[in-house]
C-alpha cells in the first residue's frame, strides 16, 4: 500500500527529471520506465550489449543511472545495487561541468535507491544508513536547486516513515508527513507531492482505522489534482499515477471494511478515466474480482482476472496475486481442471519471486565487489551467455521438431482408429435403433389386431365367451413383457436418457415409458394404440408430466424431451 506509492513516485521522479543530453537509447529507457516496465527492461538490457561502459562519462553516467531505475523497478535488486554502485564510481571521475549536467540523477537518489533495496530485504538498520547518506548527500550538493533538493528530502522522510509505522511509532510518522507538508507549502512544489503526502495521512489514518479522517485526505487528493490548469505532462503524469495509487489503496480499505459497491464506484472510475500501465491495471481488476467474490459473482470476477493475464508485462508478483485468487474461484465453482493449472501457476511464480528474495543474500558481498573486475569479466560473460542460450534455443527447436512430427504420427494413427471405432459404433447403433423401431411396430401391430378382435367380440351374444375373451385380450394388450423388452432396447440406443431424467426428476414408469415413446417421435394416436389406453388418458398423462418436468406454459413437451 504505502511502500508501492514510494516506489511509484521514486521512479517517476527519478526518470523524468534526467538531463535531456542522452542518447536516444537512453531517452527511450526513461520513456518506459514509467509507461511500460516491461518494455523500459528491455532497452535497459539493450543498451546492456550494445555499451562497454569502459569510459567514465556522462553519457556511461546517465545510463547505468537509468538501467538501475529500471531494474529496481523491475524487482531485479542484485542488478539494481550492481548499476548503482557502477554509477557511484564513475561520478566520482566525471569533471565538476559533467557533474553539473546530471541535474537530479545526483548521487543521493542512487544512495536512497541502495537504501530501499536494503528496506525490501527487511535491514531497516542498512536501508536507514543509506536513507541519512541520501539526504546528505541531497543537502552538500550544489548541482541542484533548492526545490529538487526538497523533493529528495520528501522522499527520505516517506522511507523513514514506513520505518516508523513498521515499529509502531505512529506519532513519529504523522512528524515525517507534516514537515513533507510543510516543505510543499513552503517551496511551491509541484502538486504530485502534495497528492503523495494526502496519500500518506490517508494511509496512515487507515492502518489507525480512522475511517473519517481517512475518506478526508481521500477527498483532499481527488480535489487537489482536478485543481490543476494546464499542467505540463511531467507533472500531470505525477498527479495521475499518485491519485491512481491512492485511489487503489482507499479502495482496499472500503472492502475490508465491505463497502463493496463504494469500492467498486471508485474502482470503475480509475479505470474507465484514467489510461495506466498495466502494473496498475492489474491491481485495479484484482480489487474488482475481489468485490464480485464477495458479492458472488465468480464468473464476473474470473474475467477481471483473466484479464489480467493479458498483459505481456505483468509482474510475476501479479500474476502470482491473479492466479491465487483465479484458484480461489475455480476451487468455489469446482473446476478441477482450472484449479491444477491455477495451482501450477502459483507454485510457479511463488518460486520465480522466492530466487529473487535470495539475490538480497549477496548485495552485501556485492557492494564490496571491485568495480573493475565486474568490467574485464562482463565481456566474457555475456558471450558465454550468448553460446549458451544460442546452444539453447538450437536444442529446443530440436525437440520442437521432433515432438511435432512424433505428435502427427501419432495424432494421424489416433484419427484412423477413432474413424474406424466411429462407425463400428455407428454401425450398431443403427442396428439397434431398427429392433427399436421393429419392436415398438410390432407391439402398435399387435395391439391394433387384438383391438379388432376386440370389436367383433362386442357383437357375440354369448356373454360368457365374451368376457373371458375380453379379459386374456386385454391381459395381453397390457402385457409387461413386451413394454420390459422394449425398454431395454430403449436404453441401448440412448444410454443417458433415463439416467439424465432421474437423476434432476421423480417420475414414475408410466412417465418414462411415456418419454420413451415421445423420444421416437410417436403420436398421441400411436402411443394410445400401443400402451393400450384412450387418447383422453395419454392426453392427461402428458399434461401431469409437464407439471413434473416444470415445463412453462409456451414450452412444448415434444421439443424439450427431443433436446435431450
Amino acid at each position: 500500500m504505502t511502500k508501492k506509492t514510494v516506489n511509484t513516485f521514486f521512479i517517476l521522479f527519478s526518470t523524468i527529471v534526467l538531463s535531456q543530453n542522452l542518447v536516444d537509447l537512453n531517452d527511450s529507457i526513461k520513456y518506459y520506465t514509467v509507461a511500460d516496465a516491461q518494455k523500459s527492461l528491455e532497452f535497459a538490457q539493450k543498451a546492456i550489449q550494445t555499451n562497454s561502459f569502459e569510459d567514465d562519462n556522462l553519457e556511461s553516467y546517465n545510463t547505468n543511472y537509468l538501467i538501475s531505475q529500471v531494474f529496481y523497478f523491475n524487482e531485479y535488486y542484485k542488478e539494481t545495487v550492481e548499476y548503482a554502485i557502477n554509477c557511484l564510481n564513475i561520478y566520482e571521475n566525471l569533471s565538476l561541468e559533467e557533474k553539473t549536467k546530471t541535474n537530479d540523477s545526483n548521487p543521493g537518489w542512487l544512495l536512497l535507491t541502495i537504501g530501499n533495496v536494503y528496506y525490501k530485504a527487511g535491514n531497516y538498520d542498512k536501508a536507514i544508513s543509506y536513507w541519512k547518506k541520501s539526504k546528505e548527500s541531497f543537502n552538500k550538493s550544489n548541482l541542484i536547486n533548492e526545490s529538487q533538493k526538497k523533493i529528495g528530502y520528501n522522499t527520505t522522510d516517506i522511507n523513514l516513515a514506513l520505518i516508523s509505522i513498521e515499529k509502531k511509532n505512529y506519532d513519529e510518522a504523522f512528524n515525517y508527513y507534516n514537515k513533507m507538508l510543510n516543505r510543499i507549502n513552503d517551496n511551491n512544489l509541484p502538486k504530485s507531492q502534495l497528492i503523495l503526502v494526502y496519500n500518506q495521512f490517508m494511509n496512515l489514518h487507515i492502518i489507525l482505522d480512522n475511517r473519517l479522517e481517512a475518506e478526508n485526505y481521500f477527498n483532499l487528493a481527488y480535489n487537489k489534482f482536478y485543481e490543476i490548469e494546464s499542467p505540463s505532462s511531467v507533472e500531470l503524469a505525477g498527479e495521475k499515477l499518485h491519485l491512481i495509487q491512492t485511489t487503489i489503496d482507499y479502495s482496499k480499505y472500503l472492502i475490508s471494511k465491505n463497502k463493496i459497491d463504494k469500492a467498486l464506484l471508485q474502482l470503475f472510475n480509475v479505470k474507465k478515466n484514467f489510461n495506466t500501465n498495466s502494473d496498475f491495471y492489474s491491481q485495479i481488476n484484482i480489487l474488482i474480482s475481489e468485490c464480485y467474490i464477495k458479492s458472488n459473482k465468480l464468473i464476473d470476477a474470473e474475467l477481471n482476472l483473466l484479464e489480467n493475464l493479458k498483459y505481456t508485462d505483468l509482474s510475476d508478483k501479479q500474476k502470482l496475486e491473479t492466479h491465487i485468487r483465479l484458484s480461489k474461484i475455480y476451487e468455489q465453482e469446482g473446476d478441477l481442471k482450472k484449479l491444477l493449472n491455477s495451482k501450477d501457476s502459483i507454485i510457479l511464480y511463488k518460486n520465480i519471486l522466492s530466487d529473487k528474495k535470495n539475490d538480497f543474500i549477496n548485495i552485501e558481498a556485492l557492494l564490496d565487489l571491485d568495480d573493475k573486475q565486474r568490467e574485464l569479466t562482463k565481456n566474457k560473460i555475456f558471450y558465454n551467455n550468448a553460446v549458451f542460450f544460442l546452444t539453447l534455443i538450437l536444442i529446443i527447436l530440436a525437440g520442437i521438431i521432433i515432438i511435432y512430427r512424433a505428435n502427427f504420427k501419432l495424432n494421424k494413427e489416433k484419427t484412423k482408429r477413432f474413424k474406424l471405432e466411429k462407425s463400428k459404433i455407428e454401425n450398431e447403433l443403427n442396428t439397434k435403433k431398427r429392433e427399436l423401431f421393429s419392436k415398438s411396430n410390432f407391439i402398435l401391430q399387435r395391439n391394433e389386431f387384438l383391438k379388432s378382435i376386440l370389436d367383433e367380440i362386442e357383437n357375440n351374444d354369448s356373454a360368457k365367451v365374451v368376457s373371458k375373451i375380453k379379459k386374456q385380450v386385454s391381459s395381453m394388450v397390457k402385457s409387461e413383457n413386451l413394454y420390459n423388452e422394449f425398454d431395454k432396447k430403449f436404453v441401448e440406443v440412448f444410454p443417458e436418457f433415463y439416467k439424465e431424467m432421474n437423476s434432476k426428476y421423480n417420475l414414475s414408469k408410466t412417465d418414462f415409458r411415456l418419454m420413451a415413446y415421445i423420444k421416437m417421435n410417436k403420436s398421441n394416436n400411436e402411443i394410445s394404440q400401443i400402451s393400450g389406453i384412450s387418447l383422453r388418458t395419454v392426453q392427461s398423462q402428458r399434461y401431469r408430466l409437464s407439471k413434473k418436468l416444470k415445463l412453462e406454459k409456451n414450452q412444448d413437451l415434444n421439443s424439450f424431451i427431443f433436446s435431450i
